[in-house]
């Protein structure tokens, strides 16, 4: 990776403005983190036997980049880029896949994407999701195609964990009891769990090249699925989340920063920023409830008292 060239959205704008910079900017991420990398290493698997790869992510987001908007507002018959059917877990197996083909695949489908958007009248067109069987919105389009790039993003700092050059260590957080918000969905909590142990467990101890090989694997796979460990984490597991136990591991990280600022002689709490700001609140508050003269008020934050106490009614 060269430079961080990705353009952030608006600090201020309409809604679909802020939509699609966001959309463009974790679009613009995924690339950021293939790029530099040869064909064989965008093919690595972060973890086999999962096909998870760079290469895979990339393949499978053209999926989604398709089934989303081209399915929905174009073509509902339209199929599937890397399978014949509705299938797309086929995407992830880019064991025989170039850069050339699927970032060639994946950019097509962005810029038909990024077109039946712009010529979208508002936020509000409606498309049918051959997958659902229902009406969904060009906004709600946006946003869940936003967060798969944001989920998926995040697999590749997994493959970073697990294979990168640099070690990284991590603290993987779970709960022994679902919330019941999730109903029906709680019976996969066990499955949720057992994830969050293993991947502790493959991040400690990996797997070498000789129990790669031992299983039967093909020599050309064995350095992929060949992992190093001695990653080191840090599993904590509570009772479930409720607002007592997030409060605790606010306080741990909190103590934490507190203890290595401590050793490192740096103060972590530095703030006199902040105590600026509650000396200049303890003047600006009897111009609020009162409408007291304040001394030496800038023109900007009397406008504001002054739009504030209107819509108080005072």
């Amino acid at each position: 990776m060269t430079g961080d060239n990705r353009v952030g959205p608006p600090r201020s704008g309409s809604e679909r403005d802020t939509l699609r910079a966001f959309l463009d900017y974790h679009r613009a991420t995924l690339a950021m983190k293939c790029e530099g990398l040869t064909d064989e290493e965008l093919r690595q698997q972060s973890m086999p036997p999962s096909t998870l790869s760079l290469l895979g992510l990339v393949r499978h987001m053209a999926e989604v980049e398709r089934a989303w908007f081209r399915r929905v507002f174009e073509d509902a018959g339209a199929p599937m880029v890397w399978s014949d059917r509705i299938d797309f877990q086929a995407a992830y197996d880019a064991s025989r896949s170039t850069r050339a083909e699927a970032f060639g695949a994946w950019e097509a489908e962005v810029e038909n994407s990024r077109r039946i958007e712009r010529e979208a009248a508002s936020l509000d067109l409606l498309g049918h999701q051959p997958r659902w069987g229902e009406q969904v919105s060009l906004r709600m389009v946006m946003v869940h195609v936003l967060l798969e790039y944001g989920r998926h993003n995040g697999h590749a700092d997994y493959q970073l964990l697990h294979q990168g050059t640099k070690m990284i260590p991590a603290d993987l957080i779970g709960f022994a009891r679902p919330v019941p918000e999730l109903g029906e969905l709680a019976g996969q909590h066990d499955l949720l769990m057992a994830n969050l142990f293993a991947q502790g467990q493959a991040l400690a101890f990996g797997r070498t090249a000789a129990e790669v090989a031992a299983e039967g694997v093909p020599e050309a796979q064995v350095p992929h699925r060949t992992f190093p460990g001695n990653h080191p984490t840090t599993t904590i597991l509570a009772d479930g989340l409720t607002p007592s136990v997030l409060g605790q591991l606010v306080a741990l990280y909190e103590h934490k920063v507190f203890v290595q600022g401590a050793v490192w002689d740096i103060d972590s709490f530095d703030q006199w920023g902040v105590e600026l700001g509650k000396v200049l609140a303890k003047r600006l508050e009897p111009a609020l409830s009162d409408g007291a003269e304040v001394e030496g008020l800038d023109g900007s934050t009397l406008a504001l008292v002054d739009a504030y106490r209107a819509l108080r009614g005072r």
